[in-house]
């Protein structure tokens, strides 16, 4: 009998999580990179609706400044089994 340890990449989800990098300069900078259209999941339109829902610690303030906290106890909305990814153009 053997043991097994399984590690989740919690701290990546989190961090992940409610991310907007297809807004703004940075938005514009990605769909320059793609050879196909931004598309925004049905997560992304949830995350414009309500942005107290947060942003990702790789997101910016209104005022430039970075994001600094990320928390488990808020809904993630771009981490879920059928989302489509921005990016990628399909599953994360």
């Amino acid at each position: 009998r053997k043991r097994v340890l399984f590690v989740a990449p919690t701290n990546t989800y989190l961090a992940y999580g409610n991310e907007h990098l297809w807004e703004g300069e940075r938005g514009i900078a990605h769909q320059k990179m793609m050879s196909f259209p931004i598309v925004l999941d049905k997560a992304e339109t949830i995350l414009q609706q309500i942005p107290s829902l947060g942003r990702s610690l790789y997101d910016r303030h209104s005022d430039d400044s970075g994001v600094i906290y990320a928390s488990r106890l808020r809904p993630l909305t771009n981490v879920q089994p059928n989302y489509i990814n921005w990016l990628a153009g399909g599953p994360r």
